[in-house]
């Protein structure tokens, strides 16, 4: 939701301008993240430092 939040203030509909794909479980993020498989991820600093 934060990130969402953060989108649409900086005028980017998060529903046609972007895809965000929420079926990634969040333990999982990090690391498909460090697979190559999106730009960015939305994690807690704890998971983050990996």
């Amino acid at each position: 939701m934060t990130l969402e939040w953060a989108l649409r203030e900086h005028g980017i509909d998060p529903k046609k301008d972007v895809n965000i794909d929420t079926s990634v479980e969040f333990a999982a993020m990090s690391g498909a993240f460090l697979a190559g498989n999106g730009d960015f991820v939305s994690l807690f600093e704890r998971s983050a430092r990996k």
